[in-house]
C-alpha cells in the first residue's frame, strides 16, 4: 500500500509525501492547491484510489488513479484521467501529481520536487502492479 501524506498548501502548490509500506521508498509530491475538486485545476481529494502502471500518450511512463471522484472515463465522472508523473512544479500538473527525490522552490518561493524522472523509475521498480494508494492530509514527517 501507497500513503501520500499531503502538509502544506498554498496558492503556489500542495506538498507532499509518498511512501511504500513494504519499503523505505519515501518520494516527494507537487500538486496544485486544493480549488474545490475542480477537474484539471485542484488537487484531489483525500480518500483510498487504486494505482495502476499506465503509459499516457502526453507524459510516457506513469501511473493512473481511480477512485472516489476520480474515474478513467470522462462519461463517469468529472474528475478523469488522474496521474503520478515526471513534473516538478505544481503548473506542470493538471489535477495529477507529480514526484521527486527531493522538495525544494522555485526562485519565486513556490514549492517544487526535484529528480522527478529518478523518482518515477524508483516507483515503477517499486510498484511493477497495481496496488492502493491513500491520499490524506497530516503533519510534514
Amino acid at each position: 500500500m501507497l500513503t501520500l501524506v499531503r502538509y502544506e498548501s498554498s496558492p503556489g502548490g500542495t506538498r507532499g509525501l509518498l511512501s511504500l509500506s513494504s519499503t523505505d521508498l519515501k518520494l516527494h509530491t507537487i500538486e496544485r492547491p486544493w480549488l474545490d475538486n475542480t477537474p484539471f485545476e485542484s488537487c484531489v481529494p483525500s480518500g483510498v484510489y487504486m494505482l495502476s502502471p499506465h503509459v499516457s500518450s502526453k507524459f510516457g511512463d506513469c501511473f493512473r488513479f481511480v477512485g472516489g471522484t476520480v474515474a478513467s472515463d470522462p462519461n463517469v465522472a468529472a474528475r478523469y484521467a488522474c496521474l503520478i508523473h515526471v513534473a516538478n512544479y505544481a503548473r506542470q500538473v493538471q489535477g495529477c501529481i507529480g514526484i521527486g527525490l527531493s522538495k525544494g522552490e522555485t526562485p519565486t518561493g513556490d514549492p517544487a520536487v526535484w529528480s522527478s524522472k529518478d523518482a518515477l523509475r524508483q516507483l515503477r521498480s517499486a510498484v511493477p502492479t497495481a496496488d492502493e494508494l491513500v491520499i490524506a492530509w497530516g503533519d510534514e514527517p
